[in-house]
């Protein structure tokens, strides 16, 4: 018998070094990323509304598509059912913005002057993403400063998402917050 080769056809989801990924695994980490946050947010609402065992499977494949509702009005059912305080749903509308600016703009390289010793001197390239901004302006967003911005603000739901929905899993109940009285703040402070 001949000795065969292996051919492994998966695809690996392992993120070895987050400051050093290309563009596109920049885009890719950021979209997958909010995937996982909206399915979160889809289970926490799951729990929250308990339809009736038969209807579990409709509620979470029909009506928590992302193409009937999408992760943004998640986010604000789940504001409205007081799940989760202001501060946190700016947070993850700002994410929402981010994620949409990597999934929907082109990526386009730009030289921009270096202002270092003398102006002129050193040409900087800087990758860049074309938003529409809340003001209808188009403005250019540094896909390394965006992608900083997004990892610093989501490593925050990358632990509490989950752990609401763990929470309502152990304790039956999912507990309602306010700007004053959040027990994730008081939590993540100590």
């Amino acid at each position: 018998m001949e000795d065969r080769k292996i051919v492994d056809d998966r695809i690996s989801t392992k993120v070895s070094d987050l400051n050093n990924l290309n563009v596109h695994e920049i885009r890719s980490h950021v979209i997958v990323t909010i995937k996982q946050f909206e399915n979160y947010c889809s289970h926490i609402l799951l729990s929250y509304f308990s339809p009736k065992e038969d209807k579990e499977y409709d509620f979470m494949k029909v009506l928590m598509n992302g193409s009937i509702i999408g992760f943004g009005a998640k986010v604000k059912v789940l504001r409205s059912l007081s799940i989760i305080d202001e501060d946190e749903f700016s947070q993850l509308m700002q994410l929402a913005n981010i994620r949409n600016g990597f999934a929907h703009s082109l990526h386009f390289e730009n030289l921009t002057e270096d202002c270092g010793k003398e102006k002129g001197e050193t040409l900087k390239l800087q990758h860049s993403l074309e938003i529409l901004n809340n003001k209808g302006e188009i403005e250019l967003k540094n896909m390394k400063e965006w992608f900083e911005i997004f990892m610093d603000k989501s490593d925050y739901f990358l632990f509490w998402l989950p752990k609401i929905y763990e929470d309502y899993k152990v304790n039956g109940e999912i507990k309602k917050v306010t700007k004053k009285d959040n027990y994730r703040n008081r939590k993540k402070t100590n």
